[in-house]
């Protein structure tokens, strides 16, 4: 999503949910961003850039660069460097939400925020095959609605929230 988008989702994530958070926001490569450190401003949780290699820890929100991707090794999320094979835009939602699916005995949760293109569905799709849970930001308040709209017309979206609303149905979650 967009930084008003973000900025506004790290306001309301609950503090304690014991969820680890993967942000993939569309950049260019070698750009240098301070989007952790301007999201870490705003959020009640800790934020942090991914680096290769670091381990996750839960109730942390982690802000995924265009030249690493998450990738699973040994049924845990892996940092790598992202090879150019990767389709853009980078870093791609689709790869990022298919990887975390198929973490064994793990329900993800995907969230799509305002943003052009097609990029999500796909994941949000491997979400759900794997019994996982897909929120999308309702279309009339994303700057760009495309992407949530995508998701919602495929079918692959099980709530449609405003994002005011996506840090109470994330701590619903956390308890159910």
């Amino acid at each position: 999503g967009g930084f008003e988008a973000l900025s506004e989702l790290v306001t309301c994530l609950p503090k304690k949910t014991g969820f680890v958070y993967f942000l993939a926001q569309h950049y260019a490569r070698g750009e240098k961003s301070v989007l952790a450190e301007l999201l870490g401003r705003k959020s009640r949780i800790k934020v942090a850039s991914v680096v290769e290699g670091m381990i996750f820890k839960p109730d942390t929100l982690y802000v995924l660069s265009p030249e690493l991707k998450i990738t699973i090794v040994k049924n845990k999320p892996v940092a790598l460097r992202s090879e150019l094979t990767l389709p853009p835009p980078l870093p791609n939602v689709d790869f990022l939400f298919e990887e975390l699916s198929s973490i064994q005995e793990s329900k993800t949760i995907a969230i799509l925020l305002s943003g052009t293109g097609y990029d999500g569905t796909k994941g949000m799709q491997s979400v759900k095959e794997h019994k996982g849970i897909t929120i999308a930001q309702v279309a009339s308040e994303a700057m760009f609605e495309q992407m949530p709209m995508n998701a919602v017309r495929a079918n692959t979206v099980d709530y449609v929230l405003p994002i005011a609303e996506m840090g109470q149905k994330l701590f619903k979650l956390s308890i159910s």
